[in-house]
């Protein structure tokens, strides 16, 4: 699968940017990936060949050592309980209010709670990236503007087996920066003008 880059040349910001091929086997991210994740001490990880990526990090301040795959799978854990927990509030005051009111309306009151707390789940899940750039008033950029960000942001991605993310740019001159999306293939990184 051949894939086109951007590379920069010259130094600065006013470096030049031109257009070279790069070769990426079709597959090799995910076979790699297949690799890492069946063999967790593959041969060769003394230095004697494939060599693996550590997959472990300390947390600051407790210095405890974390696996990274479930420290991912722990954090959507997380997610599910606390949108399962905010739909059970909703149910819950709905269900309050509706003994406040009338108490023959119980079922109709749970059924607009469920539905309101189904949908904002839903929102959430689908349109939560578009809403923090929104919020963050990010502007989509090209490799022609910030050749260097976008070179960066490709290199980590090949690196990674990912797709590309669409990279933003927030004028702002507070060095930030943010990551968003709900999988690889809708995935966005901001980054301030402050970091640039």
């Amino acid at each position: 699968q051949r894939r086109d880059r951007t590379r920069r040349v010259g130094g600065g910001r006013g470096g030049a940017c031109r257009r070279v091929s790069a070769m990426r086997p079709s597959g090799a991210p995910d076979a790699a990936r297949r690799k890492l994740r069946d063999d967790p001490n593959p041969a060769g990880a003394d230095g004697g060949g494939f060599r693996r990526l550590g997959d472990q990090f300390t947390l600051p301040g407790s210095g405890r050592r974390i696996n990274l795959i479930d420290y991912q799978a722990a954090n959507k854990r997380s997610s599910w309980v606390l949108a399962l927990f905010t739909l059970l509030l909703l149910v819950a005051a709905a269900y309050l209010l509706s003994q406040a009111v009338d108490p023959s309306a119980a079922a109709f009151f749970v059924a607009v709670a469920a539905v309101v707390g189904f949908g904002q789940a839903a929102a959430g899940f689908w349109f939560s990236d578009q809403i923090a750039l929104a919020a963050a008033g990010a502007r989509q950029v090209t490799a022609d503007e910030y050749c260097y960000l976008v070179n960066v942001a490709e290199a980590v991605a090949i690196g990674a087996g990912v797709p590309m993310p669409k990279v933003y740019v927030i004028d702002s001159p507070a060095p930030n920066a943010f990551a968003t999306g709900r999988d690889p293939q809708h995935a966005s990184i901001a980054v301030t003008r402050g970091l640039l």
